[in-house]
């Protein structure tokens, strides 16, 4: 990477861990384990690497798809690879490049097994390519696992059938509660353990010191990049310390924008540090400091977000006609900025809450609220968990008949 700043350094410090890791060719697995910090950053690499948008020799594939038995997985990820090559073909065509490889989804023989298979299909798609890329980086990031055991065992598997150093695993690993400790004591010549130092944080405040101290707007920058770094570690006292600094400069500047910002910080961190009494009054604050916002869109929109911020603790509370007030309050804010999608949100929020309460009354309303409101937002953006809880709550509040004619 060309440009110098703390980000990119950090990226490309990433980028060595990886290329020191592959000189060492009895390596087929690297297992990322980043600090919390860390993760972005590492995330943000993982990215550009996947969609081409760096100077590395390498191809690599993210493998996203569920894991359901190693049989169904080595044919999935054969699958993956003939997807994404077809995906890409016409791109690379018009490069010059030829793209006439074949998957051969056949076996050579009855005795060959799935991941054998798996290993010669990819085998032979790099030997094709060997003047364009030098390894093959399959990134497993299953979304869903059907058998945990099952799945560290096809890891394992491939590890000790797979003969071509070109051909690399790569996992991402919670240092915490870590998942691959297995399988990295099972095959400790061909696991290697990298912690990228590249804390994202770190970055932002080496960004924020870079420029002219002493300006009000640097130092509530500056408390609110410290802030997500203690949030990030859990430590919710100097966190709240952090939020209290950044309060302080909007409060003495007045900026009623930062306040809210701020405000809802505070109330996250001191929720953290359980001070529900203190964080349930920084949270009425900010609503309050929203009001105090003179562009009437910007004062909507922050209305929206701290409205359904205190709705969401007083449900977790359990006060449930509290937290149907909020999200009401919320429903109707977003629909003076013409927010659907927060309008929708806010009605169905406040109808569970209402259920919540047995309020079937003032639930119907919001139901029918939220129904009017579904019809202004895009298909696409009803995700399909919200819309079917939406329609249970509804469900909830109508007899048989009125189910029927709702539904029909």
């Amino acid at each position: 990477m060309t440009e110098n700043n703390p980000i990119t350094q950090r990226l490309d410090h990433i980028s060595a861990q990886y290329r020191q890791a592959t000189l060492d060719m009895s390596v087929r697995l690297l297992r990322w384990l980043p600090s919390a910090n860390a993760a972005k950053l590492l995330q943000t690499w993982l990215v550009m690497e996947c969609e081409g948008l760096s100077d590395s020799a390498d191809l690599f594939l993210r493998c996203e798809s569920h894991f359901v038995d190693a049989r169904d997985y080595s044919k999935t990820l054969i699958l993956e690879l003939s997807r994404q090559y077809d995906l890409n073909r016409p791109d690379v065509e018009k490069s010059g490049i030829k793209c006439d490889w074949q998957v051969d989804f056949n076996y050579i023989s009855e005795q060959e097994t799935d991941l054998e298979r798996l290993l010669r299909v990819y085998q032979s798609f790099r030997r094709y390519y060997r003047n364009y890329f030098d390894y093959i980086v399959l990134i497993l990031q299953p979304a869903k696992v059907a058998d945990e055991a099952a799945y560290l065992e096809w890891i394992n598997q491939f590890i000790r059938h797979s003969d071509s150093h070109n051909l690399l695993l790569m996992v991402e690993d919670d240092p915490i509660t870590p998942r691959y400790t297995a399988v990295q004591e099972s095959n400790p010549a061909h696991v290697v353990a990298l912690h990228p130092q590249a804390d994202f944080f770190d970055a932002m405040k080496e960004i924020a010191l870079q420029a002219d101290a002493g300006e009000p707007g640097d130092t509530f920058r500056m408390a609110f990049i410290e802030f997500g770094q203690q949030i990030g570690l859990r430590d919710y006292e100097s966190a709240i310390a952090k939020a209290e600094t950044a309060l302080r400069v909007a409060t003495d500047n007045q900026w009623p924008e930062m306040q809210v910002t701020a405000l809802l910080s505070l109330s996250q961190a001191q929720q953290g540090q359980q001070h529900k009494t203190s964080a349930l009054a920084s949270l009425t604050d900010a609503i309050d400091s929203a009001e105090q916002v003179p562009d009437a869109y910007l004062k909507s929109k922050l209305s929206v977000v701290a409205c359904m911020a205190r709705g969401g603790f007083h449900l977790l509370e359990e006060n449930y006609p509290a937290a149907g007030a909020d999200y009401a309050r919320a429903a109707h804010c977003a629909r003076a900025c013409m927010d659907n999608v927060m309008c929708y949100e806010g009605w169905r929020c406040a109808t569970m809450s209402r259920v919540k309460d047995n309020d079937k009354e003032s639930g119907w309303d919001c139901a029918q609220q939220g129904l009017a409101a579904m019809q202004s937002v895009p298909l696409p953006l009803l995700e399909q968990s919200t819309l079917s809880y939406f329609l249970r709550d509804v469900e909830t509040l109508l007899d048989n008949k009125e189910q029927h004619t709702i539904y029909q």
